[in-house]
């Protein structure tokens, strides 16, 4: 018979293929958004430059070259990510996913059975976060999905380090030193503020411990000092060996708009009201992707931002766990503090933390409160898995108190019932009056008998409220309590089979390219160019969400690939948005503006203009080249027919000036013009333009000198050149990437000794 720890280990990995097999068959697209227009596309980059024997430091394809390895959601020192290197996009996509649903799964058993839980408490507990509403809905948001996996992980390993230093240095070092690494990890996953969360999560725990731990017997000024002391350390020993990818996005950070967002944009997406309803019923407002489980998302906000359901067991028995004389527990006290700092924190401008906490250094970076539902869910977890352990646990006075508390609950099950199915609809039928027309249609049809969403959420309630009786009601529940964790699987898996699974597999041979159906793209990559697609706002959604591999806009360009004007990610360079106003998404009002000027379109060297907006007028100068089904208009700009990738600025000499990629972060730029070498030129310095965004990073080499190229505010790159005949390389690379480097090997060494030195030192 195979141990129990075997069978948790294979749980581990077959719950994922089992409770998500609808996704696999799509390699783990459905939502059409972020998944499709940045995540994948970028990962084919990353691909595409291995093949290529590059490291991809430049994103030539989007935004007048944008830099790719400064992005910390390439996640280029992530080791999960050289799986795109090793195998084929459309099956490292869905391995990425499916490897991060497990280790959601093992970090929080891990987390649950080191506070003493029994093994199916600690299952229960896995399941409940594994498989939460927020790693679920963010499955799009590919990094974020892989660095919010690793949250109870981490947070198990700092803990344990806490703690291991309050009895022995030795231990608490080696312990640390694995907590740094863990916490590193998950920065270096591609979302930074899942890492931020998690590190807000480790000391909220570490505070409420230390308050509810400290007794007479001991000194709490030492155990204070040995608790933050240690936190400290991991900490600074975590920014160490996150240095390689930190200092170069900051560095570009910097030149970016993001550096001073407005408390408006610090806080989009905050946690609505409505997100209770969600939390009861998950389908009740929609989802974004329609299927047989629900309507298209009708609620406010995004579905992803205010998803956190986590299954009618978990909430009851969350409930429980908060009841007294239980909450004393210190980790479960702990637990009780995280959970409700962390919803105070996901309010965002509704709660109280976010006003205060814009102004804290560093915290105006990060944006969507909501986000902090990654403590939710899993501080919703651990308390249910404390009540599931009190249930199957040897009989004490509190314990049967607890199984009478629960048996007078089930006494009233319609109200329970009533609660997680009834109470989300009448919701929605109070507020009829006041919703807009179209919002009032998917109301009455999410009211309806006939809604497939509201059977399923009763017959999950109804199933999730047998099981609990089934187990209050036996004297000894170790066996009987499995029953809990199952049914859990089985509410969880619902959403899994549902949320973001289209009711047709995704066409992966169109991810990996621009649509085939596209009647427009074949001009473009005959003739190739640069390319702008005007994409007006849809309501509150971007123009890019609609029919985005048609347009070959966001990112969806690299799959084919095309060069485009706009960029679709987290960081616009001030200079970018100052002379075009894009935003990260695409848009600007400044289109008709834009589109009556022609000459910054010959320095961009930009050929084709798609129209999208029938209201827009031709570009200047601009020759109409095909209209397709939609009413896009797609324009040639002939001034830009055989324009050389370079150009000089400011000066006429003799001679051409011609320029070519040799890779994708260099240029060679080949001058051959009639100054001489050696004579002192009275006309002014020769200077190339080039069309691309003009960011710290670039440099020129000409006979193995090489010199930094200095910017300023000017949108294009431009390159001071030496006069006479002469080859010149281009190269970008990210500041601050070998100060970075030697930063972390310098954190890597000095950890590695630290670890070994640790086992000269007494045990305690």
């Amino acid at each position: 018979m195979l141990s129990r720890r075997i069978l948790i280990a294979l749980s581990a990995v077959l719950l994922p293929a089992l409770l998500l097999l609808p996704l696999w068959r799509n390699a783990g697209l459905g939502a059409g958004e972020d998944d499709i227009l940045y995540y994948w596309p970028m990962r084919l980059q990353f691909q595409r430059c291995f093949d290529a024997g590059e490291w991809p430091l430049l994103n030539p394809w989007n935004g007048l070259g944008r830099p790719f390895l400064a992005d910390p959601q390439t996640a280029i020192f992530y080791p999960p990510t050289w799986l795109f290197a090793l195998t084929k996009i459309d099956v490292a996509y869905p391995l990425h996913l499916a490897l991060h649903v497990a280790l959601a799964f093992y970090g929080t058993y891990r987390l649950a059975r080191n506070e003493r839980r029994s093994e199916v408490a600690a299952v229960f507990a896995a399941i409940a976060f594994a498989f939460c509403g927020f790693l679920l809905a963010h499955r799009a948001h590919f990094t974020m999905q892989a660095a919010a996996a690793w949250a109870p992980l981490v947070i198990w390993r700092v803990r344990r380090a806490i703690h291991l230093s309050e009895s022995s240095i030795a231990r608490g070092i080696r312990a640390g030193v694995i907590a740094a690494i863990c916490l590193a990890l998950q920065a270096l996953a591609g979302h930074v503020q899942m890492a931020a969360l998690t590190a807000l999560g480790c000391v909220v725990m570490t505070f409420a411990e230390q308050r509810r731990a400290t007794g007479p017997a001991e000194s709490p000024s030492r155990s204070r000092t040995i608790r933050f002391g240690a936190l400290l350390i991991i900490f600074i020993a975590t920014a160490g060996l996150f240095a390689l990818q930190a200092i170069p996005t900051w560095r570009y950070m910097r030149v970016c708009e993001r550096v001073s967002w407005s408390y408006w944009q610090f806080t989009e997406n905050s946690l609505l009201p409505t997100a209770a309803l969600t939390m009861l019923s998950p389908f009740v407002l929609g989802q974004r992707t329609p299927n047989t489980m629900g309507d298209a998302w009708w609620g406010p906000s995004h579905q992803s931002e205010q998803t956190g359901y986590i299954g009618v067991l978990t909430l009851i028995l969350a409930a429980l766990s908060l009841r007294l004389p239980w909450r004393a527990e210190p980790q479960r006290g702990a637990w009780a503090w995280l959970l409700l700092i962390a919803i105070l924190l996901a309010l965002g401008r509704y709660g109280p933390l976010c006003p205060l906490l814009y102004w804290l250094p560093g915290s105006q970076l990060f944006r969507c409160p909501a986000r902090a539902l990654l403590l939710v869910d899993l501080a919703l977890a651990l308390l249910a898995a404390a009540t599931v352990d009190d249930l199957v646990r040897t009989a004490t006075p509190d314990r049967a108190r607890l199984r009478w508390v629960v048996q007078q609950w089930l006494k009233r099950w319609p109200l329970l019932v009533a609660v997680f199915v009834l109470t989300p609809l009448l919701i929605i039928a109070l507020a009829l009056p006041w919703l807009p027309a179209a919002t009032a249609t998917a109301a009455r049809h999410a009211l309806s008998p006939l809604n497939p969403a509201l059977w399923a959420a009763t017959f999950i309630t109804l199933t999730s409220v047998g099981a609990l009786a089934a187990v209050a009601r036996r004297s000894a529940a170790a066996r009987a309590a499995w029953l809990l964790p199952a049914v859990l699987a089985l509410d969880l898996g619902v959403v899994g089979w549902s949320l973001d699974v289209p009711r047709e597999p995704v066409d992966l041979r169109r991810a990996a390219h621009v649509d085939p159906d596209n009647e427009w793209l074949g001009f473009v990559t005959n003739d190739p160019g640069r390319l702008w697609v005007v994409t007006p706002k849809r309501g509150d959604s971007p123009g890019e969400y609609e029919l985005s591999t048609l347009k070959a806009v966001a990112n969806t360009n690299i799959l084919e690939p095309v060069e485009l004007l706009t960029d679709y990610g987290p960081f616009q360079p001030r200079v970018y948005v100052r002379e075009f106003g894009f935003r990260p998404w695409g848009e600007t009002a400044r289109a008709e503006e834009l589109l009556s000027n022609s000459d910054w379109m010959i320095d961009a060297r930009l050929r084709w203009v798609l129209l999208c907006d029938t209201a827009l007028p031709a570009p200047s100068g601009a020759t109409l080249t095909a209209t397709t089904s939609h009413g896009w208009r797609l324009y040639r700009n002939d001034a830009v027919a055989n324009l050389p990738l370079a150009q000089f600025v400011d000066a006429e000499p003799g001679g051409d000036l011609q320029a070519e990629w040799i890779s994708n972060h260099q240029l060679r730029i080949q001058v051959n013009s009639e100054f001489k070498p050696g004579v002192e030129a009275t006309e002014p310095p020769l200077i190339a333009q080039l069309p691309l965004i003009a960011i710290p990073g670039w440099t020129a080499y000409s006979g193995g000198v090489g010199r930094p190229i200095e910017v300023d505010e000017q949108l294009f790159l431009r390159v001071p050149l030496t006069d006479g005949a002469q080859s010149v390389v281009v190269e970008y690379r990210p500041p601050g990437l070998e100060e970075g480097l030697k930063i972390s090997i310098g954190s890597v060494a000095l950890l590695g000794l630290l670890f070994l030195a640790s086992f000269a030192l007494p045990r305690r």
